[in-house]
């Protein structure tokens, strides 16, 4: 199936298809349009990423969460930052403070956490830096030092 080019004017396609939809811009808020490029999920987000395990990191005002693939907010929109689901597991930023950060903008400051499809969180651990996991692995940084962790939360490679 082919997107109408038009589209790209009409809507500000801004990311990929993933898991059959694509977060698009319309009048400035983010919503998300299906293959056929009719619109499934209504622009009303500030911020909108593609979906991945089944959700989408979604913003309104300075506020993350996450909806699932009929719209739904199925984790509250109550986190600074968050980052998308990886092998089940998603990030989320509790503490992020504009202005604050330093060699990595949006990640440095705050703690991070590893959370469920539920919205729990899994490890007690909260990470300076965290990454989404890859082949059961995520990279991790506390005070400075790098390690991998597993998705039990234990050091795989010792930082």
């Amino acid at each position: 199936m082919t997107i109408d080019p038009k589209l790209d004017d009409e809507y500000g396609v801004d990311f990929v298809f993933r898991e059959g939809l694509s977060a698009v811009i319309i009048n400035k808020k983010y919503g998300y349009i299906n293959a056929a490029g009719k619109p499934v999920i209504p622009a009303d987000f500030d911020f909108a990423e593609n979906f991945s395990d089944g959700l989408a990191r979604v913003m309104i005002g300075d506020k993350a969460g996450f909806i699932d693939r009929a719209g739904k907010i199925v984790i509250p929109l109550k986190y600074d930052r968050a980052a998308r689901f990886s092998e089940g597991l998603g990030l989320v930023n509790i503490g992020w403070t504009p202005g604050k950060n330093t060699d990595d903008p949006g990640y440095n400051a705050g703690k991070w956490y590893y959370i469920d499809m539920r919205g729990k969180i899994v490890f007690p651990t909260g990470y300076d830096y965290a990454e989404e996991f890859s082949e059961s692995l995520a990279l991790v940084r506390v005070d400075g030092k790098i390690g991998y962790i597993d998705k039990n939360g234990v050091y795989v490679i010792a930082p």
